[in-house]
């Protein structure tokens, strides 16, 4: 049996960390996914691995030596755009689900999206809505599928990194009129993303939320 764990971070550094600490704990790269809102991207310079100049158009140049440090960690890292949630960067079953490791597309072309990307890895369509809702307003999604002698492993990695409290956090939005995740709505402008980053750093949810894992195949 293996599982999918999933989790956000708000902090793009600790979901970082956490990729860090998965491979150094063993989980193969290729099977450790990741996807961030990345509104100075457009998808249009994935040739392999994005370059410091690429990444550093989205958020200056701290935002780009963290990613820069994930073209080390993550298999595949490029820049797509996604209906509903507009250019992003992601990386292993997440990028290859997508449309292809590294492969830059227009937003009309994937079929399915970022929820049609989770549901494949195991995730139900509604929950993959929240993540989806999650990546549109700025959050670093990491997602591992591991077998079943890594599975407490990574939950536990994932957990001390302080993901964020998704069913919380999704009761915030409804609270907003938020219903679920639109793939036909129009993407957060820079300026919104950065306003809803600031929101989330200003927030005081407990950080003792346990991620979510699902079954994700039958070996």
């Amino acid at each position: 049996m293996r599982r999918t764990i999933i989790a956000v971070y708000d902090d793009i550094g600790i979901a970082e960390d956490v990729v860090e600490d998965l491979v150094q704990a063993g989980v193969d790269r290729s099977n450790i996914g990741f996807a961030l809102h990345d509104p100075g991207s457009r998808g249009e310079k994935v040739e392999g691995t994005l370059t410091d100049d690429h990444i550093k158009v989205g958020e200056g140049a701290g935002f780009g030596a963290v990613v820069g440090g994930l073209t080390g960690l993550l298999i595949g890292l490029g820049a797509l755009v996604i209906p509903g949630v507009g250019p992003i960067l992601a990386a292993g079953p997440i990028a290859s689900a997508l449309g292809g490791t590294a492969v830059g597309a227009a937003a009309g072309a994937i079929t399915g999206g970022l929820v049609g990307a989770l549901t494949g890895l195991g995730v139900p369509e509604e929950e993959a809505g929240m993540y989806a809702e999650a990546v549109r307003r700025g959050g670093g999604l990491v997602t591992t599928t591991v077998h079943d002698d890594m599975i407490d492993k990574a939950v536990e990695i994932m957990h001390r990194h302080g993901p964020v409290d998704l069913e919380s956090r999704v009761s915030q939005w409804r609270a907003t009129g938020w219903e679920r995740f639109d793939p036909n709505i129009d993407p957060f402008t820079a300026e919104e993303l950065a306003k809803e980053r600031q929101s989330n750093r200003l927030g005081t949810e407990a950080r003792d939320y346990m991620p979510h894992s699902y079954d994700y195949e039958v070996d």
